[in-house]
């Protein structure tokens, strides 16, 4: 079983966010941003998956009976 797939992922590389914004990032940029905000990112997705879970009803997702 792939274990995977049990995992809410997200992740955004350099060209992702730069066809995102339509700027052109240099790889020395994009290294002192994923050193500055990669916990900060983790934190606050983290937080958003929590949010989710927590009014997943609310949201419309079914329950499962």
């Amino acid at each position: 079983m792939d274990e995977n797939r049990w995992n809410l992922w997200q992740v955004i590389n350099k060209q992702h966010m730069e066809a995102n914004t339509q700027e052109t990032i240099t790889d020395e940029e994009w290294e002192l941003f994923l050193n500055y905000f990669q916990n900060a990112f983790a934190n606050e997705v983290s937080q958003l998956a929590r949010d989710f879970w927590k009014d997943r009803y609310l949201n419309g997702m079914s329950r499962v009976e």
